[in-house]
This record gives C-alpha cells, structure tokens and sequence, in this order.
C-alpha cells in the first residue's frame, strides 16, 4: 500500500481526507514544521499539499505522485517539476476553475478593505474612500481578473485593463490600455497574472515607478510577480498602499511576519487565505481526488 503525507490537514475537506484513508496509508499532520517536512517528505510515495509547505526534491526520493489542490507550483522544487518520473496532479482545468470563486472574492474583500482602511473589526475612527468612480486597472483579463472586474463595474468604477493574450473583448464596460498607461493613470490597481518564469518581476522598478502616489495596489497573484521588496519599501514611506495575500518564499518567513508588516498603515498582508473557504476547499480536494483515484487506479 502506498504512503501518503499531508503536513497540514486543517486546510483540506475531511470529507475527502477519509476517502484517502481507504485506499493508502496515510500520516496527517496538523502543521508540520517545514525542518521535519523537509527531513521525511520524500520517504513517501504520495505528498498532499497546499501552499503551508514548501516540497525539496532529495536524490534517494521515493516520491511517485504530489496532490496540490492549487494552480500555481510554486511551492514545489522545479527539479520535481521537471521529473518525468513524479505526477503532479494540480488545478489546471479552466472549465472547472470557473466553479472556484473565492480567490475573486478576496481579491475584492482586499480592494474595499484597503480603501476604507479597515484592518481589524474593533478599529474605530477608519475614514476611507469610495470604490465608486474610480479607475481600476486590472492587469490580466483571466478568470480571477475578469471577476474583479465586473465587481468593481457593479459598483461603478471605470475599469481598464492589460492582457498581452486578449486582441478583444466583448464587454464595452472594459477598455483595454497599454501597461504604461494603466499604471499611470489608476487609482487602484490588480494584479491577476499568473506566476510564470516570464512573468518574473513583470512589476519590475522601472514600471513600478510610472505609478503615481497614493494609487493601491493590490496582489493576490504572487510575490514573485513584482519588486517585492521595492513596493513595501514605497508602502513603508506612504508613498503608495500594498494589499496583497501572496509573498515571496511565503514558508519560510517567520512568525511574526505580518504582526509586523500590518503596523504600517499603507500595508495590509495576509497569509495566503484567498482559496480558503468551506466551498472552495471542498470543491477542489474533491477534484484532485477524483483525477489522483482515475488515473492510479488505470495505471
């Protein structure tokens, strides 16, 4: 029977977790420290995992097949990317990826909570700004972008967007612009590309420097898409406001992190929570589950 580890449970449907437990020897861990995960990840033939940990491919690996209810990989060594011999079974599937909402939802959850400067619910005296009349641009017209887009239109902002990948759209409430003047000329920002090799720093100094101040800026794509360091800087010095779910080698940083981060008031981080809710969490482990079952039990 196969060996399955999942470092983190609390973050996957039990529902589906049982149905794990019938078919192969599972280890759960309520959150395993990244040292320890390290250290005995690759003597199983199975790794289930979100984004908690970070998976380190070693030379006498056992490892077979990785579950990752998520649509990035970078939380996986390239190496075992790159390994014909590993499966890596992931969300990849657009038809279903429609079905998921919540990281469009929290994505917008960010956009008003930073307008109106609301970063705990007892905060008292929080005077923000309206949503409505603003510009938005939105910087990839996928499914996350294209969502935040219509949430920001329903409430009446100008939305305009960039997408190297779409030569037209049928919508008219969206107009598309270049990089350059979108970043000009927005008040707020989203980023919702996805993290490639050539979307490495796309915000990089040079383009984040078109931004004017005080515009927002929000992420929930990933760290590695901007100048991380060089917008937390432009935060820090009230320059511009940061919103962002996403960091740069998110398992690695230490405790008290965004306790620190979310002193300043022109930042709001938080710990990679976009894709966490009940329906979500169900929809996709159910979806990795079924794919995993289909082709292991074919093969």
């Amino acid at each position: 029977m196969l060996k399955l580890i999942c470092p983190k449970i609390n973050i996957f449907d039990k529902s589906i977790i049982q149905k794990y437990k019938k078919y192969f020897k599972c280890e759960f861990y309520e959150n395993l420290s990244q040292s320890k995960f390290n250290k005995i990840s690759n003597n199983y033939d199975i790794i289930l995992l979100r984004f908690s940990h970070f998976l380190k491919l070693k030379k006498d690996s056992k490892i077979k097949y990785i579950l990752s209810p998520t649509t990035g990989l970078n939380h996986i060594d390239k190496k075992i990317i790159n390994n014909s011999k590993i499966k890596i079974f992931h969300l990849n599937n657009k038809n279903f990826l429609k079905k998921i909402k919540a990281s469009s939802e929290f994505t917008f959850y960010l956009i008003l909570a930073t307008l109106r400067k609301i970063k705990n619910i007892n905060q008292k005296n929080a005077i923000g700004t309206e949503l409505n009349g603003k510009l938005v641009g939105v910087i990839g017209l996928g499914r996350i972008g294209n969502n935040v887009a219509n949430f920001c239109s329903n409430l009446e902002a100008k939305v305009i967007f960039y997408d190297n990948f779409i030569k037209k759209i049928n919508n008219k409430k969206f107009k598309k612009t270049s990089i350059n003047f979108l970043l000009k000329n927005s008040d707020l920002i989203v980023i919702c590309i996805p993290s490639t090799d050539k979307n490495f720093k796309f915000l990089n100094k040079k383009r984040i420097d078109l931004i004017k101040k005080g515009t927002i800026l929000i992420n929930t794509s990933r760290g590695e898409i901007i100048d991380e360091e060089y917008v937390i800087n432009l935060a820090k010095k009230k320059y511009l406001f940061y919103s962002t779910d996403v960091i740069q080698d998110e398992q690695f940083v230490k405790k008290n992190y965004y306790l620190k981060m979310n002193k300043n008031s022109n930042l709001l981080i938080t710990s990679h929570l976009a894709g966490l809710t009940e329906e979500s969490i169900y929809k996709t482990d159910k979806e990795i589950f079924k794919n995993f079952l289909r082709y292991y039990e074919k093969n």
